[in-house]
């Protein structure tokens, strides 16, 4: 073989290996249905082992591919149907590598053909008001866990005596706690970097009217008067509309009972 012939096989050698190398799958995994009776589902997450009860397909995918519940559609049974998922983590595995662990778990188990679409949709907006944020610095920031993506971190979110709680969220993630709670897409353009304690002065029952609302009438949760814009517009930033585009994961087929058990 000429020289260059075997410096590329060579290189190509080395790459195969390190793709090989981060290619992580669990190394024991159970996906079942869940049995008739169980309480509302849970999850544990540990460096050792990832736990799903009584869940259904689409919070799975929402973790296996970083998306939000209004980013997934597929038929009604991944909603309705639910199931158990136990999987050992690989010693050594790097906890960023456990959504692509879950996606190769599920693509396999479930028999899955997805595919991403974009689309052009309403969606909320966070920017800085005229007059300024007026935002408290945190010191301390909640971290993503072993099985979130940054931008799906679970922060501690509290409501006490009409106060919306959330605290050291950067602005990206405070618009997708606020994402999570109103079920639509909100996007931050504020531009504003560092870690914050936000508190809001909006009700649990208020948001989710707004949440039913956006999911019945598109923006409703975006009128002037509505408490959560004018909560938001307190601490000097703006809730405002405007079309984007929206990435979408859509579930072309699959089956309802996981084989490989």
């Amino acid at each position: 073989m000429p020289a260059g012939g075997k410096r590329m096989a060579v290189a190509m050698a080395g790459c195969c290996l390190a793709f090989g190398q981060t290619a992580w799958k669990f190394e024991v995994a159970s996906v079942k249905p869940a049995p008739v009776g169980q309480r509302g589902p849970s999850s544990t997450i540990d460096p050792g082992m990832v736990s799903f009860r009584n869940t259904n397909l689409k919070n799975l995918l929402m973790r296996a591919y970083v998306l939000r519940n209004y980013q997934i559609q597929g038929p009604g049974w991944i909603d309705t149907e639910r199931y158990d998922v136990v999987a050992k983590v690989p010693e050594g595995a790097p906890t960023d590598q456990a959504p692509a662990m879950l996606r190769d778990l599920l693509t396999a188990r479930f028999q899955l053909v997805t595919r991403r679409e974009t689309k052009e949709e309403d969606v909320f907006v966070l920017s800085v008001g005229k007059n300024g944020p007026k935002l408290t610095k945190s010191q301390t920031e909640m971290r993503p866990g072993p099985d979130s993506a940054p931008n799906l971190l679970a922060n501690q979110i509290e409501f006490n005596a009409g106060r919306l709680s959330v605290p050291g969220v950067s602005m990206a993630h405070f618009a997708n706690t606020l994402a999570g709670l109103v079920g639509r897409p909100v996007l931050d353009e504020t531009g504003i970097q560092g870690v914050f304690d936000i508190s809001l002065n909006v009700q649990m029952s208020e948001v989710s009217a707004m949440r039913a609302g956006a999911a019945a009438d598109g923006m409703q949760a975006s009128e002037p008067t509505n408490t959560l814009a004018a909560a938001i517009k307190e601490i000097g930033l703006n809730w405002g509309t405007r079309k984007a585009p929206i990435e979408h994961l859509v579930v072309v087929s699959g089956v309802k009972a996981p084989v490989g058990n």
